[in-house]
């Protein structure tokens, strides 16, 4: 055998038909746990009820009709009282099912800065959030097709419809 031959090794072929693809980050787990994912999905539905009753927080000029230029209200910033649990939750459903992780990305910040803030009683704690309305909008949106079952959006759908070539309402 010369110098610049390799030797030949032969892998059974069971250890190569057993070893899993490994996963690319954490598993998406759209489940829907009923006391907690209720509650924080009370919450956030209340937040978005209430939204305009928040501190203002951010603002920016508008041009009106008669061309006048004022400021208006883009962003409120609410205190809102949530578990860890609840938090915890939230992360894990918005990993699964949001459009946009940059929710996902902000409120794992949140969770991790959590314990740090004031506890109330009840166990729970007291979290300045500062989002948009469409943010929140988003997250509703997440919590209530994880309740529902209906993991895929209008626009997933008629994306994969496309793809396959198939018309709007074929099925």
């Amino acid at each position: 055998m010369s110098k610049w031959a390799k030797p030949h090794v032969v892998t059974p072929p069971a250890a190569v038909a057993t070893a899993p693809p490994a996963p690319a980050g954490p598993k998406k787990d759209p489940t829907w746990y009923t006391p907690v994912c209720d509650v924080l999905l009370a919450k956030i539905s209340r937040w978005l009820e209430l939204y305009e009753r928040g501190d203002e927080s951010a603002s920016r000029p508008f041009v009106t009709l008669n061309g006048r230029v004022v400021d208006r209200v883009t962003m409120y910033a609410h205190r809102i009282r949530f578990k860890t649990q609840e938090i915890d939750h939230l992360v894990r459903l918005l990993h699964a099912l949001a459009e946009h992780q940059e929710l996902t990305s902000d409120f794992t910040r949140v969770r991790q800065g959590m314990t740090k803030l004031k506890l109330v009683p009840g166990g729970e704690y007291e979290v300045p959030l500062n989002f948009y309305k469409q943010d929140v909008m988003e997250i509703l949106d997440v919590l209530v097709r994880a309740k529902t079952g209906r993991l895929k959006t209008v626009e997933q759908t008629a994306k994969e419809q496309a793809d396959a070539g198939k018309g709007m309402f074929e099925l």
